[in-house]
């Protein structure tokens, strides 16, 4: 490092050490180092940038600083050394408005049609006149930057570049410049995440945005302490001191705000005072002591119990008497009553809104198939009033499946069964529950005709139903669809009775759950005599195997033996203890349940991915189906993933002729980049 270097980095942290008010003196010392030609630029600049972070912010400071950093320069290129020192700033309005001064006084000449411009308005006049690009210090036509990023970005492979890059070009050239060539797997995911953010998938083909076909559910209505607010309502609970009351306000106007009770904190004084009236009373000190003990925790458990009441109930119910009676017919209302059923669930007294949920739901339903709004408020009305049902003992899950089954058969737009999907979702459930309410769906859309491949296809645009029908591993979905088939032959009867998981999951809640919680991938269950059960329990027969006790076999040449008096059973390679003897004849009802299952199930897998139904497929896909703008593909997309596209196994496809998005309408915003489908 030079003498003169030292010097001024040592003068910049003597003037940071300096007091304030001392400063200014010092630093002007620095000014015939700031003029060193001899001293590197770059560290003039710093000198700079922290001197004036360290000085007041005056324009004379900065005129004067400014002056021996730019000796001897060229206007335009003093400029551009002030602009320097302005990006090591935060902030520094003198330095700002030099800068603009400058910026107003410097005028540049244009190198094709002579005209003199201000720094910017030259800039200005480059790109929209001649289409040039002041890129670096350096003219250059547009084209050739791109070429040069693309080249820097293909040589690097630095993010910063493919910033750049899209920058430039916007994001449809730049999947396009990507898909010329073979994207990475970085391209994918930073292309995947920028839809994301947008709330778009991509075409795996063209990597276009596209729009999610169906709306999400609204969420619901925020709910928290006592308070439900959303749409410009609010519904809380005011407590103060001793006393409480509950409030209605819209726009900040209060349309209800009801009698003045006692809070939790009153109710607990008032019954202990009681108690301490009568301490005063008492003959002695001692039983007066006593009592006032006692008050005291009185009042703790008073506090405590009452406390444990639910205020979220009461807003609930509150809204539900106050608002919903004016509200349930008017629809500019829709958002705000489906938002409001959302947040119900599990909450507040059915009893109070059973009618009103009727009512809405009668609304809706005649305004269902014209609005998609109304057909989110139908599902989520009807959701809540099954939910409501669980009170008088009613079997939630199989309502759920029958209500989503109205739009596999048919009856609804399938969208309707997304909607109620995704409103049931948001409530509470066990991991059995969702175990039972997937193999009732699935059922439910096998029933309507449905076969596995409609469903990966339906799942790719129904986020909802993708997430509770769906099966890990996929495969099982096809054995599940395989037993749905044999359903009625009940081949594996001539080995041994059995019951399939679709009779269990609708007619044994508790056990199903159980079950299922431990076996998802379980197909049928075979309960042998009592004898037997007390030794092995039941056979159950699974996606991966046979399971008997905590054992799982899958082979069916698999060695079946008893040894030790036949007391422990062996499975292959692992044995089972048991509790006494197993008869020998039980090892052949084994090997059926194996080989069945490998020979029946496991052997058909190839044939169930077969396409089923032209016309099936296209009434279960139209709403969630639409056209790539770009490559014309017909597919199903959710946010943040690649689509499916759809094949049909026929020319039937879409027999009106027009592709699902040219029916529901199509919108375009900045070109082909926005694609927008009802």
């Amino acid at each position: 490092m030079s003498q003169a270097r030292q010097t001024l980095v040592a003068l910049v942290h003597q003037v940071r050490a300096t007091p304030p008010h001392k400063r200014l003196e010092l630093a002007y010392q620095a000014i015939p180092l700031l003029s060193d030609h001899q001293i590197p630029v770059a560290t003039r600049v710093l000198a700079t940038a922290r001197l004036l972070q360290l000085l007041p912010d005056r324009p004379l400071i900065v005129r004067r600083l400014a002056r021996a950093l730019n000796a001897g320069l060229m206007p335009s290129s003093a400029l551009d050394r002030l602009r320097q020192v302005q990006h090591q700033l935060l902030t520094h309005a003198a330095l700002d408005a030099l800068i603009e001064e400058r910026e107003r006084q410097v005028r540049l000449v244009c190198p094709l049609c002579r005209v003199r411009l201000p720094s910017i308005e030259w800039v200005k006049h480059l790109w929209h006149q001649h289409g040039l690009l002041f890129s670096r210090g350096r003219i250059r036509r547009f084209e050739r930057e791109i070429e040069e990023q693309q080249h820097q970005y293909l040589a690097t492979g630095h993010a910063e570049v493919l910033d750049r890059l899209a920058l430039m070009i916007g994001r449809v050239g730049l999947r396009r410049w990507i898909t010329k060539g073979s994207p990475t797997p970085d391209e994918l995911a930073r292309l995947l995440a920028q839809a994301t953010e947008d709330g778009k998938g991509l075409c795996p083909g063209c990597l276009t945005e596209l729009p999610v076909a169906v709306p999400q559910v609204p969420e619901p209505l925020v709910l928290a302490r006592g308070r439900l607010s959303g749409e410009g309502y609010l519904i809380e609970e005011e407590r103060g001191g001793w006393f409480r009351r509950v409030s209605v306000r819209a726009a900040g106007e209060y349309l209800h705000r009801g009698p003045r009770t006692l809070s939790p904190r009153g109710s607990a004084a008032l019954v202990s005072l009681v108690v301490f009236f009568l301490a005063i009373l008492m003959p002695t000190w001692w039983l007066s002591f006593c009592c006032v003990a006692l008050a005291l925790v009185v009042f703790g458990l008073a506090e405590w119990f009452v406390t444990s009441d639910h205020p979220d109930d009461r807003v609930i119910d509150l809204a539900w008497s106050e608002l919903v009676s004016g509200l349930r017919e008017r629809s500019e209302a829709t958002r705000w009553l489906l938002r409001l059923c959302r947040a119900s669930l599990g909450h507040g007294d059915p009893r109070c809104r059973g009618n009103l949920l009727r009512e809405i739901r009668h609304r809706a339903g005649r305004r269902a198939t014209k609005d998609e709004n109304e057909l989110q408020l139908l599902a989520a009305a009807s959701v809540l009033q099954i939910v409501d049902e669980r009170q008088y003992g009613r079997d939630v899950v199989p309502g759920i499946a029958l209500l989503a089954a109205r739009g596999f058969r048919g009856e609804l737009p399938a969208s309707f069964s997304e909607y109620v999907v995704a409103v049931y979702l948001s409530a509470d459930q066990s991991l059995g529950e969702r175990a039972r309410l997937r193999v009732l769906l699935n059922a439910a859309a096998f029933e309507a005709g449905f076969v596995p491949q409609d469903l990966l296809n339906l799942w790719a645009g129904a986020p909802a139903l993708g997430q509770c029908m769906a099966f890990e591993p996929p495969h099982q979905l096809a054995l599940l669809f395989g037993l749905w088939q044999a359903r009625e032959q009940r081949a594996w009867q001539t080995i041994a009775p059995a019951q399939t998981v679709f009779e269990l999951a609708a007619t044994a809640p508790h056990k199903a759950a159980q079950l299922l919680a431990r076996l998802p991938d379980l197909l049928l269950v075979h309960v042998p005599p009592a004898k037997i059960e007390q030794l092995v329990g039941p056979l159950y027969i699974c996606g991966r195997g046979i399971v008997i006790g905590d054992r799982c076999v899958a082979d069916p040449q698999t060695r079946l033996a008893l040894i030790e008096d036949d007391t422990v059973l062996l499975l292959g390679r692992h044995s089972l203890k048991l509790p006494g003897q197993l008869p020998v004849e039980y090892l052949q009802v084994i090997r059926g349940f194996l080989q069945y299952r490998s020979q029946k199930l496991v052997g058909g897998l190839d044939g169930y991915f077969a396409t089923g139904s032209a016309r099936q497929a296209q009434r279960l896909l139209r709403p969630f189906a639409q056209t790539c703008p770009t490559c014309g593909v017909i597919l199903t997309v959710r946010s943040g993933v690649f689509g499916r596209k759809l094949e049909f196994s026929s020319s039937l496809a879409w027999d009106s002729g027009s592709s699902p998005s040219e029916e529901k309408g199509q919108g375009n915003d900045q070109g082909q980049e926005n694609h927008k489908s009802d």
